[in-house]
């Protein structure tokens, strides 16, 4: 809908805002599972910009309406190494992570930064106060429920700590008390 896509794009630049405080000015960032691009195009314009889709047809329109972005469809393809590498509700579709875990020891720069963000994360109070009828429990797109602890123990494997933990509900645009 209109609205949800106006709530993601304000989300984008709340999102920006809190990684900026932690990353130099100008950074090569590669978003993993970037769809579309608009959470690309909401970075600022002096960082060097990548994207990995699976989906083909987006791969195509990405290449086509983004040419200063590097798009890539194969994991094998991207070189170079990362200031920053983004997953917005991605890890949570991805069946077997091996290949992911694989790619960031290879990918991310030593003192680089691995971004989650639209994560469901089943600890949260959202997902304690609404239980089975919490909005993230969502078969069969959502294969995996993630907890901070469960994450941390999936990013170990990349020799990755968790640096800090955010619940940003009041005050985004999704928050909705009713």
């Amino acid at each position: 809908s209109t609205e949800t896509h106006s709530q993601r794009r304000e989300q984008y630049l709340l999102d920006l805002a809190l990684l900026e405080e932690f990353l130099p000015k100008q950074i090569n960032v590669l978003d993993f599972g970037c769809s579309s691009g608009e959470y690309l195009d909401s970075m600022p314009e002096d960082w060097q910009k990548s994207g990995y889709e699976v989906n083909p047809e987006l791969v195509t329109i990405l290449k086509t309406s983004r040419p200063n972005y590097a798009i890539y469809n194969n994991l094998r393809d991207i070189k170079g190494d990362f200031d920053l590498i983004t997953l917005r509700g991605v890890i949570e579709h991805i069946p077997e992570h091996s290949n992911l875990i694989e790619f960031l020891n290879n990918r991310l720069r030593v003192g680089g930064f691995v971004y989650l963000s639209a994560t469901p994360d089943f600890s949260s109070p959202c997902a304690v106060q609404y239980k089975s009828k919490w909005g993230q429990i969502v078969t069969p797109e959502h294969i995996h429920q993630f907890t901070p602890a469960s994450l941390q123990i999936l990013l170990s494997e990349s020799g990755l700590v968790m640096k800090a933990l955010y619940h940003p509900y009041v005050g985004t645009p999704y928050e909705n008390w009713k």
